[in-house]
C-alpha cells in the first residue's frame, strides 16, 4: 500500500513546548528510596493542519536518555492545538551515578501534523526541572550529658553537601563555630534538656536532626585557712561548694603547695580537712571533680590557703671587705618573719669550719662584728631562737655573708723567650675594678704602636738589645679608699733575628745566571738557597751569590727562597723569595715590509735567547720562501725578501721557529704591504 501525503497551505506547522501548570523547577530525591516516582509537567502548542502528535525525550547533561523513552504527547494524535500532559518515570532510571545534583531537560525531538509528515523543524521549548539529593546526615546518640558550661557534638554528615547550621530552642546558647558539623554548644547549666536542632542543606533540600543536650555545669569551690604553724604542725584547710548551682558531691579535690600534691574526698559543699603543714605554705587547688565525673573550670576554683609560719625567718649578708686580712661586719636581716618575738638568738658559723658564734639581735635588722678575718670568709647559719622558743626552720635561715678578699691576684705570665729585639706578654688579665702596670730597667711597653705598659697583653721592645730581661707586673685596685695591690716577676730572653736583604726580581732570556742576597752577619747564623718553582740546579747553596743552571722555557717562572737561620733557637729565622721569568717568545701574525719604518721586519721576541734555532716560511704550494738558522741572533729579522733580495707577494705563508729547550712554533703569517 502506497502513502500520499496531502499538501499543506499557509505557513509551516510548528510545535512549542512550554512548562506546564503543575510543573516545578526542582525536585528532592532519597537515593535510598529510588522507586519514587517523577514527573515532569508541559503543554505543548501546535500550528498547522490536525491531527498532532509529538514524539519527545528527557536527558541528562551528557546527552543520555532517561528511559521510558521515546514519549508520545498525546499518545494518539489528537485534532486540538494545545495539549498538556506529564512524563513520569522512576528515580531507578535516573540515578545511575553519585552526583547528589541532577538536571533533567524535556525536549521535543519531532512532530507531525495533518499531512502525516514527521517534522524536526519548527521545534521550540524546553522544560527543565533540577534534582537534589536529600542530604543523610546522622548521630550515634541524640541523647546527651555534658559537663561543665559547653558541650562538644559532633554530626556524621551527608556527603551530599557542605552546607550546615545550628539552631537551639528559644535562642538558649551560642554554637562555635555555627556552620560545621562539629560544633561547641555553650549555654548555663541546667538539668532541663536543650532541644537542639541540625540541618544539613543540599541546595534546596534539607535534612533535620533533633537532639536532647543536658549541661550539667561543674563545681565552683574555694580553699582558704586561718591557720599558723609553728614552725610545723596541724593545719585546717577549709573547702566551700556553696556557689555550685547544681552540686554533685562527694568531690574528689587535689590541691598542691607548689610542690607536692594532695587529694582528699569533700563528702559536702562546706568542708574542712587536717593538713600537716612544715613553714610557711600556701595550698592551692589544682583540680575538683564531682560525683558525675565533671571537672571544676580554672576560673571556678579560686582562693588560696596561706598557713602562717610564726617562727623567725632570717637572711645572713655582709658588705664587708678585707685586702687580705682584716675587720667584718655580719648582718641579719628578719624582716620576712610575719610574727617576730624579740630578741632573737643567732648562731652561725663558717661555710667550711665548724666553730659556731653567737649573737643576739634586738630588732628586724642588726649586726656583729667580727676582726681579723684573713683571706676570703664565708658565714652561714647555724639556728635561730625567737624570745618564745620558737625554732626557725632550717630552710627558713638563707643567705650566706661573703667577706671577699679584695687583695688583686698579680700572675705576670710564664718565663718565655722570643726571637727577635719584641716579646709578646701574657699576664692573667685583670678583673673589672683593677689597673695593672708593668716595669723593667731597660726596654718600653706597646700596644698597636702605642705606649702601654699598663696593658696586661703589651708587646715588651728593647733598642735592638738581646738576652734575659725581668719584667715585674704590679696589679692595683682602683679605688681612692683603699691601697691595695700586688706584684709578679716574669723573665724573657730576646734572640737577634737574622734578616734577608738584597733580594730583587728579575727577568732573563738565558739558561743560567747568579743568585743575589745580602750575606748573613750574625755569626751564628748562616742562609740556604732552595727552588720552590722550576726545574733547575743551585751549585752553591749557602753562597748568596751562587749560580743556577738549567733553565729552561718549558717553565716560564722560577721562584727561589733564601732561608736564614739563626742556630741558637731554630725558630729565629728569616725568608726571602726571588722570582725569575723567562722571556716569552712571541710572535705576530701579520706584518707589513713596505718601508714606513713600522712592523717592516717579522719579529719574534726573545728568538736571540733560542739556541739552535731556526727560522723557515713556506707559500702555500709548501715551498720555503726564506730560511736562516739562528734567527735574531744579530737583531735583524725577515723583511719579507727573498734571499736574493726578491720580494715575495703579498699573501698568507705558513712559518715554522724551532730550537732548543723549547716547542716548535708552527702559525701562519699575513704580508701586506699597503
Amino acid at each position: 500500500m502506497v502513502l500520499f501525503s496531502l499538501p499543506s497551505f499557509g505557513q509551516a506547522p510548528t510545535a512549542t513546548l512550554t512548562n506546564g501548570e503543575l510543573h516545578i523547577e526542582y525536585l528532592c530525591f532519597d537515593r535510598a528510596n529510588p522507586s519514587d516516582s517523577i514527573r515532569i509537567y508541559y503543554t505543548i502548542n501546535f500550528t498547522g493542519q490536525p491531527q498532532f502528535q509529538a514524539e519527545m525525550r528527557v536527558r541528562k547533561p551528557d546527552g543520555s536518555i532517561v528511559p521510558p523513552a521515546p514519549h508520545l504527547a498525546p499518545p494518539t494524535a489528537t485534532s486540538s492545538n494545545t495539549y498538556s500532559g506529564y512524563w513520569s518515570s522512576s528515580f531507578t532510571n535516573i540515578l545511575n551515578d553519585d552526583a547528589s545534583v541532577q538536571t533533567l531537560t524535556l525536549s521535543i525531538d519531532r512532530f507531525r501534523d495533518g499531512t502525516f509528515n514527521w517534522h524536526t523543524e519548527g521545534i521550540s521549548g524546553e522544560v527543565i526541572v533540577n534534582l537534589y539529593e536529600i542530604p543523610t546526615p546522622s548521630i550515634a546518640n541524640d541523647q546527651m550529658e555534658a559537663c561543665g558550661k559547653t558541650a562538644t557534638i559532633e554530626i556524621n554528615p551527608g556527603h551530599q553537601s557542605e552546607t550546615f547550621s545550628w539552631r537551639v530552642e528559644n535562642n538558649a546558647g551560642t554554637f562555635a563555630p555555627d556552620n560545621h558539623y562539629i560544633t561547641n554548644f555553650t549555654s548555663v547549666p541546667s538539668d532541663v534538656p536543650y532541644k537542639i536542632t541540625f540541618k544539613q542543606t543540599n541546595v534546596e533540600c534539607h535534612t533535620e536532626i533533633d537532639m536532647d543536650v543536658i549541661l550539667l555545669g561543674s563545681a565552683i569551690g574555694e580553699i582558704s585557712t586561718d591557720s599558723e604553724v609553728c614552725p610545723e604542725g596541724d593545719a585546717i584547710i577549709s573547702f566551700d561548694f556553696e556557689k555550685t548551682k547544681y552540686p554533685f558531691p562527694p568531690y574528689t579535690v587535689e590541691f598542691s603547695d607548689g610542690t607536692e600534691t594532695f587529694s582528699s574526698i569533700v563528702p559536702q559543699n562546706i568542708y574542712d580537712i587536717t593538713q600537716f603543714t612544715r613553714g610557711h605554705t600556701i595550698y592551692e587547688f589544682v583540680s575538683v571533680k564531682d560525683n558525675k565525673g565533671c571537672f571544676a573550670s580554672e576560673e571556678d576554683l579560686s582562693g588560696s590557703a596561706e598557713v602562717t609560719n610564726i617562727a623567725p625567718r632570717g637572711v645572713i649578708s655582709t658588705d664587708s671587705e678585707v685586702c687580705g686580712k682584716g675587720n667584718a661586719i655580719i648582718d641579719f636581716n628578719f624582716e620576712n618573719s610575719l610574727k617576730p618575738s624579740f630578741p632573737f638568738f643567732v648562731r652561725y658559723r663558717y661555710s667550711d669550719e665548724s666553730e659556731v658564734f653567737e649573737g643576739t639581735i634586738t630588732s628586724t635588722f642588726g649586726s656583729v662584728e667580727h676582726q681579723d678575718i684573713e683571706g676570703r670568709k664565708e658565714f652561714v647559719f647555724v639556728d635561730v631562737k625567737d624570745n618564745a622558743g620558737c625554732e626557725a626552720l632550717p630552710e627558713d635561715l638563707i643567705g650566706t655573708a661573703v667577706v671577699p678578699n679584695i687583695k688583686p691576684f698579680a700572675h705576670a705570665g710564664y718565663d718565655n723567650e722570643a726571637c727577635g729585639n719584641s716579646i709578646l706578654l701574657a699576664a692573667f688579665e685583670p678583673l673589672p675594678g683593677e689597673i695593672g702596670q708593668w716595669t723593667s730597667e731597660t726596654g718600653s711597653f706597646f700596644k698597636n704602636g702605642f705606649y702601654a705598659p699598663n696593658l696586661f697583653d703589651a708587646e715588651f721592645v728593647t733598642d735592638n738589645e738581646y738576652g734575659e730581661f725581668m719584667l715585674k707586673w704590679e696589679l692595683r685596685l682602683d679605688r681612692e679608699d683603699i691601697n691595695c695591690s700586688t706584684t709578679d716577676t716574669v723573665y724573657v730572653t730576646l734572640w737577634e733575628r737574622p734578616v734577608t736583604f738584597g733580594i730583587k726580581d728579575t727577568v732573563i732570556y738565558t739558561y743560567e745566571m747568579n743568585l743575589s742576597a745580602d750575606p748573613v752577619t750574625i755569626e751564628t747564623a748562616e742562609g740556604f738557597w732552595s727552588v720552590l718553582h722550576g726545574n733547575c740546579f743551585i751549585e752553591e747553596p749557602a753562597n748568596p751569590y751562587s749560580r743556577v743552571t738549567g733553565f729552561s722555557f718549558n717553565d716560564d717562572q722560577y721562584i727561589f727562597e733564601w732561608f736564614v737561620i739563626n742556630n741558637e733557637r731554630e725558630d729565629c729565622t728569616d725568608t726571602g723569595t726571588l722570582t725569575v721569568r723567562l722571556g716569552e717568545l712571541h710572535a705576530p701574525n701579520a706584518f707589513s715590509p713596505n718601508g714606513d719604518g713600522v712592523n717592516d721586519e717579522f719579529v719574534i721576541l726573545g728568538a736571540a735567547f733560542v739556541d739552535n734555532n731556526s727560522f723557515i716560511v713556506f707559500d702555500k704550494n709548501g715551498l720555503v720562501v726564506y730560511k736562516k738558522d739562528n734567527y735574531g741572533a744579530d737583531g735583524t729579522f725577515w723583511d719579507g725578501k727573498r734571499d736574493n733580495g726578491e720580494e715575495v707577494p703579498d699573501g698568507i705563508y705558513k712559518y715554522v721557529f724551532n730550537g732548543d729547550g723549547i716547542k716548535p712554533i708552527k702559525n701562519f703569517l699575513v704580508i701586506k704591504r699597503k
